[in-house]
């Protein structure tokens, strides 16, 4: 007991080494996914998001949608995404399984892995073929997509998606104490395959999942690597209604973990003060 009590103490002062390695294997999201273009844009979703916009407007004007995205929408904080569709690229696109799941494609263009991509990207998208990533991490953003529905389906403002997000981690995700205290964290652990496939993380994977949440519902999130009770450290800053505010999803979950019917506690939790009272410093 008196061991488990000391690398408690000691945890937040030893993560440094965790958040320096996390930077190798990830680019902090801001404000919205990267590498919105008019072809991957999400329009029937972001029409779902703003009535008011769907009043208006066809879904099938997507000049029209985009437009007003680029103009009105995005400077007034209104969030953009990425389809789902479009989230494998070509060089993490499983062009045999698409191949075997769709034979009258081979005929007409063979079995070439950057002609079954364009195709895909260009005609199978809008046809409604499936397409399967070869990677775990474009398969963890997939997932999160059909995450967020299902968590905030009953939720009717961003206030609610962000309460249950951060109700669902800490619920459902665990501290990776056991390879922390082993110094063996794996690779997986700084990410949201950890966190979406083994339910285990560390503060990089808990602040980067939750931006990938965040992202996924629209909510302008910001990824934040710093000092954490003098100790490398990261976690998020959101904007609800005009101001940031702050949100430490790793140690609002206790360690150790206290499974998924434990309270939830909300000490890290929508806190104004971008230090939450001195514990934390962020980085430039």
């Amino acid at each position: 007991m008196k061991r488990i009590v000391r690398a408690l103490n000691e945890l937040g002062k030893h993560c440094l080494l965790i958040c320096m390695v996390s930077l190798m294997f990830f680019i902090p999201v801001h404000a919205e996914q990267k590498g919105i273009t008019p072809v991957n844009f999400d329009y029937e979703w972001y029409l779902e998001k703003h009535p008011d916009l769907a009043a208006t407007v066809s879904v099938d004007d997507r000049e029209a949608i985009w437009n007003f995205y680029q103009t009105t929408g995005k400077p007034a904080g209104w969030i953009g995404r990425i389809a789902k569709e479009y989230l494998i690229s070509e060089q993490t696109f499983d062009y045999t399984r698409y191949a075997e799941e769709n034979p009258d494609i081979i005929v007409l263009y063979g079995s070439d892995p950057h002609a079954l991509y364009q195709h895909y990207i260009t005609i199978g998208v809008l046809e409604g073929r499936k397409a399967y990533p070869t990677d775990k991490k474009t398969e963890a953003i997939i997932k999160i997509y059909d995450l967020a529905e299902t968590i905030t389906k009953d939720c009717t403002t961003d206030s609610q998606r962000i309460n249950a997000i951060h109700d669902w981690m800490v619920r459902n995700l665990a501290y990776d104490y056991d390879n922390y205290c082993a110094g063996t964290i794996p690779d997986r652990s700084y990410t949201q395959e950890g966190a979406i496939f083994y339910g285990k993380v560390v503060c990089a994977g808990y602040a980067q999942t939750f931006s990938s949440f965040m992202d996924v519902l629209g909510i302008e999130c910001e990824y934040i690597s710093g000092q954490g009770n003098g100790g490398g450290h990261a976690w998020n800053r959101v904007m609800l209604n005009g101001r940031w505010r702050y949100i430490d999803v790793t140690w609002d979950d206790p360690v150790p973990d206290r499974g998924p019917n434990a309270p939830v506690r909300y000490t890290y939790y929508m806190v104004e003060d971008p230090t939450f009272g001195g514990t934390h410093e962020p980085n430039e």
